[in-house]
């Protein structure tokens, strides 16, 4: 081997021109690789941009949601309520009608903490509070009494931290002030569910600087590891989206995870040594190949790129695996699976009455359906070891490792919502109005009695019997005294 690239280097120190020529072409590619990794990683961060951009609106809506609809609740509850109200107002010492209001509020209202009112002088009626109201509450109580206004904000509390909602009532001609004090929970929701992967959205107030208020975990209290609860430098540096929050001191902001950036830059750097061996390799090698007059030998260059072709992995109408790399995958997954004595699932996807659908409405919409299907198979299986194939016409395969293969059934249940919720039109399929499919599911610890043939067998036929009662449903097929278990 050192002899044959001894060879090559003389060969291309022989021919100036040539050398020349290849020298040119090396450093064009380079400045070629160097400029495309630049344009990958601003579109990479600009697709993460687009992505928090997102999440904060959508967290945005999802929180003022929250507040209008608690805030228009309890101006409805004092509203219907407003004679025990009037009662509490003239007996503040009566326990058993505090009591009983509270009670009566936290029936429709979830996360309740607690409730008071004031006076006509914005004094607390109710005294005996056990702490539960601080300064926070009784300085934001004093503003919306002189200004009308309410800017929520956290107030933290020894028992629960928690934001209040104020209402103002009259009576006899005297202004009175209900309030309701609520956990964070519905508001630690809005931000775990609008949260995109690799992102964390934190709702903080400017003042004080940068100040947490709730994270996807809870009120700052909650969050552990900190010694400041204020955002630091590199934080503020990774914020890409920020968006205020009506009515409040909130401002929620989207900030990308250091993982996620390093990540990418790992992987990119990854791809462009290997493209760039790759090429300074095939540089190398064709220059020692034109100056040998190997070139007229093109028939055979030709039948090499030919399989190199069939070689290639990705299916290139739904951009998932193809059904050749699907059984090489497999049969290293079956060898891992074996060797670690772990669980491997096999699930196999057809879409229901999918021929149907390509007479009704072509078969350039039936590709576009095939592609959109296949987004959603790849958006739900995206873990770290399962990977989704396109194993032939309407049919697809997913194979599942390690805790996702232990218990598939919530990822399954998953993927029937995610295509549900798409409402993919389907006029006329006799089980839905809508594209739905089928899955079949096979699962086994692999052994030497077994092989991945015969877990694509047992996943056919849970395929055919999901199929045959009536489709749109999963049934899972186990090993169990060598005979076969549906479960639907």
């Amino acid at each position: 081997m050192l002899l044959a690239l001894k060879k090559m280097i003389n060969q291309f120190q022989k021919s100036p021109p040539v050398s020349i020529m290849f020298l040119s072409v090396f450093i064009i590619f380079a400045a070629i690789m160097f400029w495309s990794t630049i344009e990958r990683q601003n579109s990479f961060l600009a697709n993460q941009t687009y992505l928090a951009e997102k999440a904060t609106l959508n967290a945005q809506q999802a929180v003022e949601n929250v507040i209008r609809n608690r805030r228009q609740f309890v101006a409805l509850f004092v509203e219907d309520n407003i004679e025990m109200i009037r009662f509490l107002v003239n007996q503040p010492e009566n326990d058993n009608l505090y009591v009983l209001i509270k009670n009566k509020l936290a029936r429709y209202m979830q996360g309740l903490f607690t409730i008071n009112v004031t006076n006509d002088t914005n004094e607390l009626l109710i005294t005996d509070f056990d702490g539960f109201t601080g300064n926070v509450c009784l300085n934001d109580i004093k503003a919306y009494a002189e200004t009308g206004q309410h800017s929520l904000r956290v107030h933290p509390n020894h028992i629960l931290y928690h934001y209040d909602i104020l209402h103002k009532f009259e009576i006899k001609g005297h202004d009175y002030i209900f309030f309701a004090s609520f956990g964070l929970g519905e508001l630690q929701k809005a931000l775990q569910y609008s949260s995109p992967e690799g992102h964390q959205l934190i709702l903080i107030r400017e003042t004080p600087r940068y100040l947490i208020e709730i994270g996807e975990s809870g009120g700052r209290n909650a969050i552990e590891a900190r010694t400041d609860f204020r955002l630091t430098d590199d934080e503020m540096s990774r914020i890409l989206s920020r968006t205020k929050i009506q009515d409040s001191h909130w401002y929620v902001v989207d900030i990308v995870n250091n993982d996620l950036l390093t990540e990418f830059s790992r992987k990119l750097i990854n791809q462009n040594v290997i493209i760039f061996f790759i090429f300074t390799l095939l540089l190398v090698v064709v220059r020692y190949l034109i100056v040998s007059n190997i070139l007229k030998k093109s028939k055979k260059i030709h039948e090499l790129n030919k399989e190199l072709k069939a070689l290639l992995l990705v299916d290139t109408l739904t951009g998932l695996y193809n059904k050749d790399y699907l059984g090489k995958q497999l049969d290293k997954e079956w060898s891992r699976a074996m060797r670690d004595k772990k669980v491997m699932t096999v699930c196999l996807i057809d879409i229901d009455h999918f021929k149907l659908y390509n007479d009704n409405y072509g078969h350039l919409q039936g590709d576009q359906c095939l592609q959109r299907v296949a987004r959603i198979i790849k958006k739900v299986f995206q873990r770290k070891n399962d990977f989704a194939a396109r194993f032939g016409g309407e049919e697809f395969c997913v194979v599942l490792n390690d805790s996702s293969a232990e218990n598939p059934q919530e990822l399954l249940s998953k993927a029937h919502e995610s295509l549900k919720e798409n409402q993919l039109e389907h006029a006329m399929s006799p089980t839905q109005p809508y594209v739905t499919f089928s899955i079949g599911v096979a699962s086994v610890i692999p052994d030497c009695t077994n092989s991945p043939q015969a877990l694509l067998d047992r996943a056919d036929k849970a395929l055919y019997e999901a199929k045959a009662s009536g489709r749109n449903k999963t049934v899972y097929s186990q090993l169990s005294n060598n005979e076969l278990i549906f479960a639907e």
